[in-house]
């Protein structure tokens, strides 16, 4: 989450103009008492950085497996060719890959936040099959809340066996993204380390943190999973 000088600086605006795009609706924002709090990805949407309008879920997951390195992405020889064209022709930049990466595969996955306990947060993280998420690939960047990808149907199964509904909190203690299955969830794992997320996954996990640093580190991640990309590619 952004404060609003954040969100001003990383836009190019006045404090007075994010404001003003709070009041009429046009960035989404909650009132604390400190001030406004702006999601991070709805500010890299808004940035002249950002990459437009998102993928659809099955595309933006094969978009990532492509970047780390999946032969299998779950498209055909046809959409497959058509998605690497337009990776190539927008992710040339590096400056700006990971905004673009970022607005593009922001439904990568359903995010949901619980307030639990250290055991039931012990257990999370031990599923079969879960993959670790968030900072797993930073080494400047310390893991504050822990973060997994698991497939729908086992996130269900644990929600029901801790009576654990999911929450909006604006302190969670666990963040779970589930997709639909498991074929879902390979493409976000890193081929070199299966029981986590891939370096670009990280990058964008990071980046959907927000602040300065947070947002610094994820562009650097993504530039650099995206830089690996383009030199296989070729």
């Amino acid at each position: 989450m952004l404060e609003v000088a954040d969100a001003a600086r990383h836009l190019g605006v006045s404090e007075r103009r994010v404001r003003a795009m709070l009041a009429a609706g046009r960035l989404p924002g909650e009132r604390r008492r400190s001030g406004w709090v702006i999601p991070a990805r709805a500010v890299i949407n808004l940035s002249p950085r950002g990459g437009g309008r998102p993928m659809s879920p099955p595309v933006a997951r094969a978009c990532l497996a492509l970047i780390s390195g999946r032969e299998q992405v779950g498209l055909d020889s046809s959409a497959r060719a058509r998605l690497e064209r337009r990776m190539r022709d927008r992710l040339a930049d590096v400056d700006s890959c990971a905004d673009v990466l970022a607005a593009w595969c922001v439904n990568r996955a359903d995010q949901r936040v619980y307030r639990a306990l250290p055991p039931v947060v012990e257990e999370a993280l031990a599923l079969d099959g879960a993959l670790m998420g968030g900072p797993v690939a930073s080494s400047d960047l310390p893991i504050e809340v822990p973060q997994i990808y698991l497939a729908e149907g086992q996130l269900r199964a644990f929600e029901e066996q801790h009576l654990l509904p999911a929450a909006r909190s604006s302190r969670p203690s666990l963040v779970i993204r589930s997709v639909p299955d498991q074929e879902s969830l390979d493409a976000f794992a890193d081929p070199a380390n299966p029981s986590a997320v891939s370096l670009v996954v990280s990058g964008l996990d990071v980046l959907d943190e927000g602040g300065p640093r947070a947002i610094a580190e994820g562009r650097r991640m993504g530039a650099a999973a995206v830089g690996s990309w383009l030199g296989a590619s070729r």
